[in-house]
This record gives C-alpha cells, structure tokens and sequence, in this order.
C-alpha cells in the first residue's frame, strides 16, 4: 500500500519525507459511482472533469478474503489501514480474528502526530478500522474502549479525534470524548 510507504519509510533523505499526508476515503465510494458523476457533469456541461483528478491518489483492492467481490466498509477500511485483506464485519484485524498494525499505529510508532476526522460516529466501521481490533464492526462500546486503553508508548493513538453523533448509545460515547 502506498500511502503506508510513504507515511513509515525510512529513507536517507529528510527533505523528501512528507510533512503531512491526508487520506480521504468516500465511504461506499468507488469507480462506479464516479463514473456515474463524469456522466452525469458530461451531459449537463460537457465536463467530465472531477475535482479529485488534481489529487495524488491511488487503489487498492478492498475485497473481502471470504467474497469473490462484494466487502463492507469494516473489511474495506482495514485494507486500507493494514495493506491486508480480512472478513466482512472485521475491524482491524486478519480473517482469523488477529490483530493487524494499523497505518496510524505505524505513523504514531514513528513520532507522527494522528487523528481521525469523520461525518458518523467515531466508533463507525471506517474510522474504527484504523484505531481498533475487533472480530465485530457492531461491538461499538468495546471499540471506543479501545481508543482509550489501548496506547503506544503511554500516548492515545491518536492526537485528535472527531465524529458525527447519532441519537443512540454512541451519541453519548461521542459527546464523552468532547468533554
């Protein structure tokens, strides 16, 4: 995975290291529904141009490893996060339940400051991919337990957290970490 080698290399020269890296990720977002978008801008002002075109980027193949095709954003977000592929519903560890290093535990190991920065709850799939090992992307409390028991070097693992609140029992544990 790209971004985990230019986030963790260690090359000779400094000057060449990014000083910030950025990942984006368009939850249940792919090729299709950009094609979908040239389409839709070509017929309505002959411009299939996206703004994300500008943007250094790349894939990855996010299948699950026990599906020909179709994933799950906790499947798809820990191939991100890990460069490893796993089961559907698995946050952050392989298909036998295993934990797998996260590129921001890899970025916070190496001194980098981290965090995440979400439009759902914190404790989502997505997010919870690159913070948490868990064998259930539904086992909200025990992931957001994590974010706080779990750290590197006696530091969270991440700098700065924020997610959306949803009116349930995660709304709380979201309003918790703004207190």
């Amino acid at each position: 995975m790209i971004l985990i080698q230019l986030a963790l290399s260690a090359g000779a020269n400094a000057a060449m290291q990014p000083k910030r890296i950025i990942l984006l990720i368009g939850d249940g977002m792919g090729q299709q529904q950009a094609t979908a978008l040239r389409h839709f801008k070509a017929r309505h002002n002959n411009d299939t141009s996206l703004m994300w075109d500008a943007l250094t980027r790349g894939e990855v193949s996010t299948s699950p490893v026990d599906s020909a095709a179709i994933t799950d954003s906790a499947a798809a977000a820990t191939a991100y996060a890990t460069g490893r592929k796993t089961s559907k519903g698995f946050i952050g560890v392989d298909a036998q339940g295993q934990p797998l290093s996260t590129v921001v535990e890899k970025a916070k190991q190496q001194g980098w400051n981290t965090g995440l920065i979400t439009t759902t709850q914190i404790n989502h799939a997505t997010p919870a991919s690159f913070l948490a090992h868990n064998s259930s992307r539904n086992n909200y409390a025990a992931i957001a337990d994590e974010y706080i028991d779990a750290t590197i070097a006696n530091k969270f693992k991440f700098d700065l957290l924020m997610g959306a609140a949803e009116p349930t029992l995660n709304a709380q544990i979201v309003t918790w970490w703004a207190n």
